[in-house]
């Protein structure tokens, strides 16, 4: 959601593709306001943590959602149960902080949490979805996807694409780049 600036095409887009759950990152005050306006009566459900700026985040559902504790982050990552078609679905968001450089303890925290709650059931079946502000390249994403859990960008191609600006993490440790 770039700070709120992507709720333009967000609202629309949903209108669009009518997904039955949306995850929503970097959801502000206006994107907020935006989403229950335009968007209430069709995602009565949601799970969030409310935050200004980047920390606030929203699982947004057509149908009900039972709320778990979520993932402790700076950035905040809700958590929530579906039940579809009789089935209990886990549905995480992930926001770990972007990579900053040289500091590869804060960079491999917060993936890490992910991966524990992961982890902690992995009979469950599991929606992680969201901004991981990493790619295949960095160590941590690809711990998380030892887990089980399959990166949905592989199949598009787009699983070598970072999702945070690439000068952030030139010539750190932790990242591989190719």
């Amino acid at each position: 959601m770039e700070f709120g600036r992507g709720t333009g095409s967000l609202v629309p887009g949903i209108r669009h593709w009518k997904p039955d759950v949306a995850f929503v990152a970097e959801r502000e005050r206006g994107c907020r306001a935006a989403l229950e306006r335009d968007l209430g009566a069709a995602y009565p459900a949601r799970q969030a943590v409310a935050a200004d700026g980047s920390a606030g985040s929203v699982i947004l559902g057509r149908h009900p959602l039972r709320g778990t504790a979520g993932v402790p982050g700076t950035l905040g990552m809700p958590g929530a149960v579906a039940d579809v078609r009789g089935h209990a679905v886990r549905l995480q968001l992930a926001h770990p902080l972007p990579p900053p450089p040289r500091q590869v303890g804060v960079r491999r925290r917060e993936p890490g949490r992910l991966r524990q709650s992961t982890a902690a059931d992995p009979a469950a079946p599991t929606v992680l979805a969201g901004d991981f502000n990493a790619s295949q390249d960095h160590a941590a994403f690809r711990r998380l996807l030892d887990t089980g859990l399959q990166d949905a960008a592989r199949p598009a191609g787009h699983d070598r694409a970072p999702s945070r600006p690439a000068r952030t993490a030139r010539g750190d440790p932790d990242m591989t780049w190719t």
